[in-house]
C-alpha cells in the first residue's frame, strides 16, 4: 500500500475522494484533463470514471497515486482484487 494512503473514509465517500484524487494529481502538477489526454479520451470520460466503473480509468488514476485500484475505489471491487462491475455471473454452480 502506498504511503499517500488516505485514511478510510476518505476512500468510501465517493465526495472525499474525487476531492482526494484531485489534490494528490495536483500535487504532481497533473489534472483530470491531463490523464485524459494521456488515454485518449475526454475529460468528462474521467470525471465520470470517479462516480462510476471504468477500469482504465481507474487503473491509470491508481498508477498516478502509487496506488492499486482496489486500494483507491474499495467498493469497485471483491475481496478477491476482481472488478465487480466487470465479473461475470458463475452459472456453472447448482443450487443444493
Amino acid at each position: 500500500m502506498a504511503d499517500n494512503l488516505p485514511h478510510k473514509d476518505i476512500l468510501t465517500d465517493p465526495h472525499l475522494r474525487r476531492a482526494w484524487i484531485r489534490q494528490q494529481l495536483a500535487d504532481q502538477g497533473l489534472t483530470l484533463a491531463d490523464v485524459a489526454s494521456e488515454l485518449g479520451i475526454s475529460p468528462q470520460a474521467t470525471y465520470k470514471a470517479l462516480l462510476t466503473p471504468s477500469r482504465r480509468v481507474e487503473v491509470a488514476l491508481a498508477g498516478h497515486l502509487g496506488m492499486q485500484p482496489q486500494e483507491l475505489f474499495p467498493e469497485r471491487y471483491d475481496e478477491y482484487g476482481i472488478n465487480i462491475a466487470f465479473r461475470s455471473p458463475r452459472t456453472d454452480l447448482e443450487e443444493v
